[in-house]
């Protein structure tokens, strides 16, 4: 049996006798409960408060031949924690994983899950991730080794996530000494923004812009965050393009006036240069 057991399922316990009009009854009990029928009869019911073992006794009394016999048992009461569901009132941003844990989280108690989305669960702990906004419930049945029994129920707010996305100018591919960096924000279901480039500069603009002072590939994250304060991130680069120039000279004047007497290629953001010089005939020199 379980004590105190008003709010559970198992608040009255009934013993009973064989029913016959020619036997009188008395019941008694010695101790950590309350008998909630009157004793007289060929039944009871017991309301238990004390943990132990307990001794009920029944006395019959024949009225006809007034022979008299009593009967005692015992009964073990053991008693049952109020339940908890630690993760009861939890709320979050999609996608949000829970993990459902009973406060007592007990190997010697057996757990019965309920939970909306995941359906029957008979362990300990079971988690879920919530994808889709909403409000879940939740539920277990905590039972004893006895078969004490009682429930609690939790419930979990998901909350939705905004989509982080821009786009670049040019396709994100721009000419050093040429082009600004433009950044289209396209995010949905975002109230607040925030702009990082790779010098940690910042910007809460819904759109902004960058000018790059030196080639290279350069990462943009973009964080979107909504009235719930759920964020999410995207990260694009800019790649800052080099057009490469080359002049070549068609003569020179090799008099000894420091004035165009060389062959002299210029480069700017060139490596390497490979030239052939042909002679007037055509002939590789």
């Amino acid at each position: 049996a379980c004590a105190n057991t008003k709010n559970n399922l198992f608040k009255d316990y009934n013993y009973n006798s064989i029913q016959s009009a020619r036997y009188r009854y008395t019941w008694s009990i010695s101790s950590g409960g309350v008998i909630t029928t009157p004793t007289d009869r060929d039944s009871i019911l017991v309301d238990w408060s004390g943990v132990g073992i307990h001794v009920v006794t029944l006395r019959i009394l024949d009225i006809i031949s007034g022979c008299e016999a009593t009967q005692t048992f015992t009964v073990e009461v053991d008693t049952l924690h109020v339940p908890q569901i630690i993760t009861n009132g939890v709320s979050g941003c999609s996608p949000l994983r829970v993990q459902f844990v009973e406060v007592q989280n007990s190997d010697s108690l057996s757990y019965q899950w309920l939970i909306d989305g995941l359906g029957y669960r008979a362990e300990k702990s079971p988690s879920i991730t919530y994808t889709a906004p909403g409000t879940y419930n939740a539920r277990v049945i905590v039972t004893n080794r006895v078969g004490c029994v009682d429930t609690a129920f939790a419930q979990v707010v998901v909350r939705p996530s905004p989509v982080a996305d821009f786009i670049i100018n040019k396709g994100g591919e721009l000419v050093y000494e040429e082009d600004t960096a433009f950044f289209t924000n396209l995010s949905t279901g975002a109230i607040r923004y925030s702009w990082i480039f790779h010098d940690s500069t910042t910007d809460s603009s819904f759109n902004t812009s960058k000018y790059y002072t030196w080639p290279g590939k350069y990462p943009v994250k973009l964080v979107a965050i909504n009235e719930y304060g759920c964020p999410d991130t995207t990260v694009k680069d800019v790649n800052i393009n080099v057009k490469p120039l080359i002049f070549v000279p068609n003569a020179i004047t090799p008099n000894g006036d420091l004035n165009n007497d060389f062959f002299e290629i210029s480069t700017y953001f060139i490596t390497e240069v490979k030239v052939i010089i042909f002679n007037r005939w055509g002939e590789i020199m």
